[in-house]
């Protein structure tokens, strides 16, 4: 007697079935507070770090260079 076992594939390996339309909530599982890290590598940017030294090197303090760079 041979028994048949179903293979799925793995989820992450497979293709999205879905396109833009709408995700049921059963469907969804993750979180909004899980896209904070991405959302937040998105929006820093090393330029900016470099801004702010560019500002300090003209001898202005912290606060003037912030204040500047905004």
């Amino acid at each position: 007697m041979a028994t048949e076992v179903a293979v799925r594939p793995r989820e992450t390996l497979s293709v999205e079935q879905n396109g833009i339309n709408v995700i049921s909530d059963a469907e969804r599982k993750g979180h909004p507070r899980d896209l904070f890290w991405p959302w937040c590598a998105a929006n820093i940017a090393v330029l900016g770090i470099s801004y702010g030294s560019f500002l300090l090197g003209f001898g202005v303090s912290f606060w003037q260079a912030t204040i500047a760079g905004l």
